[in-house]
């Protein structure tokens, strides 16, 4: 993906990236394609679209986000998607990136120093863990997750860090149907949105996950 068909895939979804925040995510590619010689960030067959492939299906979960102050924990963030891409193209989402993996978590503190972005930090620790902390515990208005889980599992681990009109943002593949039958009818809130995502990555669904209102 061409710099051009990169910034028009951002536009298709009404994200218009500035040259500054285009060489932010020219600068992460260059890192992740640094870093996964020695630490296993993308796999080898993705890293020459890392930008249609990840970043790109990253960036579909702005579409879901409110305009405004959000404060938004990415839940085994990895190399550091979705919450990265979305902190970038939304200065104003304050991101903590939580990775309980200690390689994947110097990758996203050295990629946080080299972005320099005001309102991204990193939290190496496990999520059962750092959910007991008073300074993350119901304090958060969105959590993200790509790739990590189950929904059901998901769910267990986000609802601790969510205020109590947050909600989880997931994105799956097709198999988020049957997760989410998973919950049973005295689950929570569940609704997913069926994201045409090109015939190599199948279809993606944006899972949408918050607890029952009475």
């Amino acid at each position: 993906m061409t710099d051009q068909e990169f910034r028009a895939a951002a536009d298709a979804l009404s994200i218009t990236l500035s040259d500054e925040q285009a060489a932010l995510f020219y600068r992460y590619e260059a890192l992740l394609r640094t870093w996964s010689g020695r630490v296993r960030l993308v796999s080898r067959g993705d890293r020459d679209r890392i930008r249609e492939r990840h970043f790109i299906d990253s960036l579909r979960l702005t579409l879901f986000l409110r305009r405004g102050k959000i404060s938004l924990l990415d839940l085994g963030s990895g190399a550091g998607f979705p919450g990265v891409p979305v902190k970038i193209a939304r200065p104003d989402v304050t991101v903590v990136l939580l990775e309980s993996a200690r390689m994947k978590g110097l990758f996203l503190n050295h990629l946080a120093g080299e972005l320099n972005l005001d309102g991204l930090s990193v939290l190496t620790d496990r999520a059962e863990a750092a959910c007991e902390r008073p300074e993350h515990r119901g304090r958060y208005d969105i959590v993200t997750a790509r790739a990590v889980g189950s929904l059901p599992v998901l769910w267990r681990l986000a609802a601790g860090f969510l205020r109590k009109d947050g909600e989880l943002l997931a994105l799956k593949g097709p198999g988020a149907l049957c997760e989410a039958a998973e919950f049973g009818s005295d689950g929570p809130d569940v609704s997913i949105t069926s994201m045409a995502a090109g015939r190599r990555h199948g279809n993606r669904m944006l899972v949408r996950v918050s607890a029952r209102r009475e």
